[in-house]
């Protein structure tokens, strides 16, 4: 796991204070393409294919954690439905997936994620923060949290607070890159294509898009006095 998606998972952690049971779920490199590692909570399925009929209760897990899951999964819209399906009332899903555009899909991948891709599987949830890292169209990492109705008002509270914890953990990893990796990236910069540099220019960048329910709890900083209410839902891009 990349540190970029560890951050995003420790800043999570310690901005939506995810509640207990945990249930995670991850593809395991070291036990082939149908390993899942094993969740948080003492659950466990032995292949990923299994995510498309999990054998947990509804309601069953506080907070799901899916990192580089689901797109080695064959239906990664019905493993997702299934996610929110063992998520309880007023849980938060997190899903982290990483993907270089620039190269060849391995064996083991059935799909590549896109900021719109994740919105589209996360469709269930009532709110839902979407994220990605890396130049605007050549992403290598997206990032999504998600609500379950009732949404508490500490998630939308939440957003800010996520948000800078965030981009300040990856102007610190962007940091502690060493002298000699940058100048090695600027002498082979001299050898790519402009996309490429683009690529590894903007690899600390990163943007996220919200989306909530519209109703005068969710009145909050972020959304300034609020959209008209006819209206069945927001949209904000955050850079």
């Amino acid at each position: 796991m990349h540190r970029h998606v560890q951050a995003v998972i420790q800043t999570a952690v310690e901005t939506f204070d995810l509640a207990a049971p945990i249930y995670e779920f991850g593809f395991a490199t070291n036990a082939g393409p149908a390993g899942a590692a094993p969740p948080c909570d003492g659950t466990e399925i032995e292949r990923l294919d299994q995510l498309a009929r999990l054998p947990f209760p509804d309601g069953a897990a506080r907070t799901v954690i899916a990192i580089n899951t689901l797109e080695h999964v064959f239906d990664p819209r019905r493993a997702a439905d299934e996610l929110i399906r063992i998520l309880a009332p007023g849980g938060m899903l997190l899903i982290a997936s990483e993907s270089d555009p620039l190269m060849p899909l391995s064996p083991d991948h059935y799909w590549r994620p896109t900021p719109r891709a994740m919105q589209r599987v996360l469709a269930g949830l009532e709110a839902t923060l979407v994220g990605w890292q890396g130049a605007e169209r050549f992403a290598h990492s997206l990032f999504g949290i998600g609500c379950k109705r009732p949404v508490a008002g500490t998630f939308v509270s939440g957003v800010n607070r996520f948000l800078d914890r965030f981009q300040h953990r990856l102007d610190r990893l962007a940091a502690e890159v060493s002298w000699s990796q940058r100048l090695k990236r600027l002498l082979l910069g001299w050898t790519r294509g402009p996309t490429e540099r683009r690529q590894h220019r903007d690899y600390y960048q990163s943007r996220f898009t919200l989306h909530l329910p519209l109703g005068p709890q969710f009145k909050h900083q972020l959304l300034g006095p609020g959209p008209p209410e006819q209206k069945t839902g927001t949209r904000l891009d955050l850079g």
